[in-house]
């Protein structure tokens, strides 16, 4: 049962250290669902830590990273399947992502989840549901 967290000089994660980025997604995940406050210091601003894999920030699109004859997955990412118009308009209308390197994509969208529970937990509102805080005014009462 963990109350806070502090972490020291987080750093931009580079390419090579996919693995260790998505961990650490997985940690800020953890920590934002059990509303676990979170005192971190960064090297370069949160925004910048997982901007590697980020997809929006990435220098290509999902689909050119297969190569001619590669098994090739498709996947909406906005999860409207049976309305979808993949078919009508074609790849990228809709949000469907055609990649042979799904955990490149999976990475990327954890990366923009981890960006975006990162600003939300540092927002006065996530401090004050955030369990010393919370524990506190429950003493108060």
């Amino acid at each position: 049962k963990v109350d806070a967290v502090l972490l020291l000089g987080v750093r931009k994660f580079p390419p090579d250290q996919r693995d260790a980025a998505r961990r650490f997604s997985l940690l800020i995940e953890a920590l934002y669902e059990q509303h676990v406050l979170l005192v971190c210091s960064f090297e370069l601003e949160y925004s910048k830590v997982f901007e590697e894999f980020c997809l929006k920030q990435s220098s290509h699109q999902p689909h050119e990273l297969a190569p001619p004859g590669t098994f090739v997955r498709r996947s909406c990412s906005e999860h409207r399947c049976g309305s979808c118009t993949w078919s009508t308009f074609g790849a990228g209308k809709c949000g469907v992502i055609e990649t042979a390197n799904w955990a490149l994509v999976e990475t990327g969208f954890a990366a923009e989840r981890a960006v975006s529970r990162l600003a939300e937990m540092g927002s006065a509102r996530y401090v004050a549901i955030s369990k010393p805080f919370c524990r506190q005014m429950q003493g108060s009462r």
